[in-house]
Parts: C-alpha cells; sequence; structure tokens
C-alpha cells in the first residue's frame, strides 16, 4: 500500500511539474507562485485534513504566497457556523487588496483581481464549480482542487491552449 501510494505520489508530482511548465515557459509564471484561495477550498482542506502552508510549496515545487481577500473573509463570515474553520484558515493568509468597497461574492471578487489575462500571474485554489467554468474562459489561470483528499492542478483550459500557440 505505501508503495502504491508513493507511486501515484511521484505521477502526480511529474504531473504537476509538466502543467506548472506550460505556465511558467509561455505565460511568465515563477516562483513564488500567488495563490488566491476561496471558502470552499479552505472547507475543503479542512474536511480531508490537509495542512495547505506546508503542503502546497511541496506540491507545486517551489515557495508559495497565500492571498485571500476581504470579500472572501466576508462570505465566510455570512456563511455562519458551518464555515466557521474556513474562516480561520482563510485568516492566516496574507489579504490581497480588492476594489470593492462593500464585499461582494467571493467568485466575482476572484474574477475581478484575475481579470481578462491574469496579467498578476495568480494560481487560484477553489472548490466552486461556477467559478472554475468561469476561469477556463480566461487564458493562464492555473486552478488548484482537493480531489479526493489530494491536492490537484486542474488540466490546461482551452483558452490557456489557445493563448500558447
Amino acid at each position: 500500500r505505501a508503495r502504491a501510494d508513493l507511486i501515484m505520489k511521484v505521477k502526480r508530482s511529474k504531473r504537476v511539474r509538466k502543467a506548472l511548465s506550460l505556465y511558467t515557459n509561455v505565460f511568465g509564471f515563477h516562483p513564488p507562485y500567488q495563490v488566491i484561495v476561496d471558502g470552499t477550498f479552505c472547507q475543503a482542506t479542512l474536511q480531508h485534513k490537509l495542512h495547505l502552508k506546508e503542503l502546497l510549496p511541496e506540491f507545486m515545487g517551489a515557495p508559495v504566497h497565500l492571498f485571500t481577500t476581504k470579500c472572501v473573509s466576508g462570505e465566510l463570515e455570512l456563511l455562519g457556523d458551518d464555515f466557521l474553520g474556513a474562516k480561520l484558515v482563510s485568516k492566516r493568509f496574507k489579504p490581497r487588496k480588492c476594489k470593492h468597497r462593500k464585499p461582494v461574492l467571493a467568485t466575482d471578487c476572484i474574477l475581478s483581481l484575475i481579470g481578462e489575462d491574469n496579467a498578476s500571474r495568480f494560481c487560484v485554489a477553489t472548490q466552486d464549480k461556477e467559478l472554475q467554468r468561469a476561469l477556463r474562459k480566461v487564458p493562464a489561470v492555473p486552478i488548484i482542487i482537493v480531489n479526493h483528499g489530494a491536492l490537484a492542478l486542474d488540466k490546461h483550459s482551452f483558452a490557456s491552449q489557445k493563448a500558447a500557440t
């Protein structure tokens, strides 16, 4: 069992390195990677007992800066006690300024930070399917998800592949 887990871990890290090489070589991503984390991702990491600050740099193979926004924190606040753990986890991350005076939905906030071309070169960690769908339309946005209790990098979007050629 331990050998099978090690083999899967090696295969996963090769896939991540290969996927990240497109983002570094074509789109100009570089370590330390900037990762915007939303509340759904914090909740998923809690449920699977994943220690994000330790696991993510190992997963990405380079240093990582974790960010959240006041809109994400505000949304977690509104969701109540069910998301208290996720709110506490998100408070450990650096706050990234957004242009919203009053908090908006986390999805809208993250999409506004990414913009039309992800000029700031953010990676986005989310479990929100709607946000993932919207991010796939923007070139050069690596999406990190929790899949079966492990971190995974979503496949390159069609927009990223098209922009790379």
